[in-house]
């Protein structure tokens, strides 16, 4: 199915985004709220794993994958199916970026701008092990963790794309430092994607929806 939509003489919707990062970059974070802020469809790579699964009869997304050598590729066509529905999309997940690259049949990427969010691994570790409730001690032990399964995705990828590299810089528009401020790194993405094309939703406070009597 990937290989029929990169060959298919279809036409995409031009306003497609794909952004990448690694495992505690905060990339699902962004994403979610920059779907929010434009009003995009959200399509992240753990909730399209989840129904390839269960379409497979599988209710373990890691077997499914064990057990399905194409399991990857079925994941990535089912966010390609989603760009030919018509409208704007945010496509979501760790190597996407690299996936939407692919060019379609008249030479375009099939995401126009494909942001990579990275983020030093001393940074990753601790956002980690707040979310994970780890103590002190649990923190070097939650890095190593987070490098290993960067280097288990950057291999799963080579072998489902041919050897391809996903930590080249030339699959991705932009490569965003998210290790400092989010308000300041938002902002950035927010400008790249209103310089794309995207429109921002208009936003209205409590009060100003009670005088517009909603």
């Amino acid at each position: 199915v990937y290989e029929d939509l990169r060959d298919s003489d279809e036409e995409p919707h031009d306003r497609v985004v794909a952004i990448s990062g690694q495992r505690a970059a905060g990339t699902s974070t962004h994403a979610s709220d920059l779907a929010t802020e434009f009003g995009i469809e959200h399509v992240d790579n753990g909730t399209v794993q989840r129904e390839k699964a269960d379409e497979h009869g599988y209710d373990d997304v890691e077997r499914f994958r064990d057990e399905h050598p194409d399991a990857d590729l079925e994941v990535d066509a089912a966010k390609l199916e989603r760009a030919y529905d018509g409208e704007p999309l945010l496509a979501e997940g760790r190597l996407d970026a690299a996936a939407l690259s692919a060019e379609r049949a008249d030479g375009r990427p099939f995401a126009p701008v494909r942001i990579k969010i990275t983020c030093d691994d001393d940074t990753r570790a601790r956002r980690y092990a707040d979310r994970e409730d780890l103590d002190a001690e649990e923190l070097d032990e939650a890095r190593e963790e987070l490098v290993e399964s960067d280097e288990k995705v950057y291999d799963i990828f080579a072998a489902v794309y041919d050897g391809i590299d996903p930590r080249d810089k030339e699959f991705y528009t932009h490569v965003i430092d998210n290790s400092g401020d989010y308000e300041e790194v938002h902002e950035e993405l927010v400008s790249i994607l209103e310089d794309a094309g995207f429109e921002r939703r208009q936003v209205y406070t409590v009060e100003e929806w009670e005088e517009m009597g909603v």
